[in-house]
């Protein structure tokens, strides 16, 4: 190589090196612009619904129970009790750090009211959980190699998408539990293979965590558990018995931990009796009928339909502020398939994770895991569970939207076509749902 043609080669490898900078100086801006505002959408939306008073009563928005988790969060008691067995360490994992929170905030005044300043901080957890999943699910994308744009353009569907919207603004236990059930699939899709891979800290962690959340996510994070597990070592029973003995070990640590808080409190254990989990009334008198109407709720959690006020019965019984409620009625029978935006987003979600599962490994594992999810999702909200399926919306979220993702690797769509047509979804979306928010909102001012 010649001198003159040296010099050309040293320049384009340092052009070409200060261009790859660049690039990824603007997409880490992007990024972060997009975190921020994953948080003020539901920190901004939360303050409104905590200024109308929806906060204070059961049920207005799509069935949620904030004034129960507020008062948990904030206090460390709901219902006059610190935990039910269907969260049973919910109060236990955050009350502590709110407490202590505000007692540093009031030091050394005493004469705030310290119970209100617990519940403004508890508005702040819900998008700040927000604010980690927008993380949680850039990374996830990147690690299944989509460039860095296609990840922000997913990263943003997330955000706009109105599950998101609506559940990382009210104090309820759906959010922690999609932002448990995203670092599972990031941990599913983790190439690392150290030597404490079937019994590794961040596994029985997470576990812990999210059983104490909602008991029902032992089932999605030990299918993400198992996938990997089979991945790294086909062995179908050895995988199994695996799986099952973290999550056992969790679930000790779980009663462990509850048992251990309920005594400094002087707290009762959680009474299985008068628990969610067996009310005659979570167990569903039309199963076929819900199971029929689950893709409607897979299109609600992005792209919301026009909700419907209904009357609210505890509202009127309790004498609240808000005698009715919002419902997208998803399982009358005159709303059952008759939207076919639902159909067509059931056969993206499908082709895309079949996508998945014709890929690579760990794509494969991964895809099978997330057709899981939202499988066992749809089977167990057939027979239990709030007639509003949409409140569980953010157990299947993320899920949902990584399949969607795999449905533009279809050959049909290049690079570019992909960028545009998943661009113009989201601001398809981001209005859709801008509008249903101000409807629900100006309804509530009335």
């Amino acid at each position: 190589m010649n001198i003159n043609n040296e010099t050309k080669f040293k320049y384009f490898i340092s052009n070409n090196k200060e261009i790859t900078f660049k690039l990824k100086v603007i997409y880490f801006s992007i990024l972060t612009i997009l975190i921020i505002i994953s948080f003020f959408i539901n920190y901004i939306l939360a303050s409104e619904f905590f200024r109308l008073g929806v906060m204070n009563q059961w049920d207005v928005v799509f069935d949620a129970d904030p004034i129960k988790y507020l008062n948990q969060l904030a206090n460390g008691w709901g219902e006059g009790k610190r935990n039910d067995i269907s969260h049973i360490n919910y109060s236990n994992f955050f009350n502590p750090i709110v407490r202590a929170i505000s007692k540093v905030i009031l030091w050394p005044s005493s004469h705030t009211d310290e119970i209100t300043l617990r519940k403004q901080l508890v508005i702040f957890i819900m998008p700040l959980a927000s604010m980690l999943q927008t993380i949680l699910i850039y990374l996830i994308m990147r690690r299944l190699s989509f460039t860095p744009s296609q990840a922000l353009i997913f990263t943003a569907l997330g955000i706009v998408s109105f599950s998101q919207i609506i559940f990382g603004s009210l104090p309820e236990s759906f959010c922690i539990s999609s932002l448990a059930i995203t670092y599972g699939i990031l941990l599913t899709i983790d190439t690392n293979k150290n030597k404490f891979q079937y019994f590794s800290t961040p596994w029985i962690c997470l576990q812990l965590f999210a059983i104490g959340i909602t008991i029902t996510n032992i089932i999605p994070i030990s299918i993400l558990h198992f996938s990997k597990l089979y991945r790294l070592e086909p062995k179908l029973w050895k995988s199994l018995m695996r799986t099952t003995a973290s999550a056992l070990i969790a679930i000790i640590l779980t009663i462990l931990i509850s048992f251990i808080f309920n005594l400094i409190y002087h707290a009762p254990n959680p009474d299985t009796n008068n628990s969610n989990m067996v009310r005659k009334d979570h167990f569903s008198r039309n199963p076929i009928q819900r199971f029929i109407a689950f893709p409607n709720a897979l299109e609600n959690t992005i792209v919301a339909a026009q909700p419907r006020l209904v009357e609210n019965e505890i509202a009127i019984q309790h004498q609240h502020q808000f005698p009715y409620r919002f419902t997208f009625n998803e399982e009358e029978p005159s709303s059952i398939l008759k939207r076919p935006l639902a159909i067509a987003l059931l056969a993206a979600i499908f082709i895309g994770g079949t996508i998945f599962v014709l890929g690579p490994p760990i794509e494969k594992s991964m895809g099978l895991a997330l057709f899981g999810i939202v499988g066992y999702n749809w089977v167990l909200h057939s027979f239990w569970g709030s007639t509003e399926l949409f409140l569980y919306s953010g157990h299947w979220l993320v899920p949902e939207l990584i399949l969607l993702a795999g449905f533009f690797r279809l050959p049909i769509f290049s690079s570019k076509l992909m960028l545009l047509l998943s661009t113009a979804i989201i601001v398809g979306v981001s209005v859709n749902n801008i509008m249903v928010i101000n409807f629900i909102l100006v309804k509530l001012s009335i």
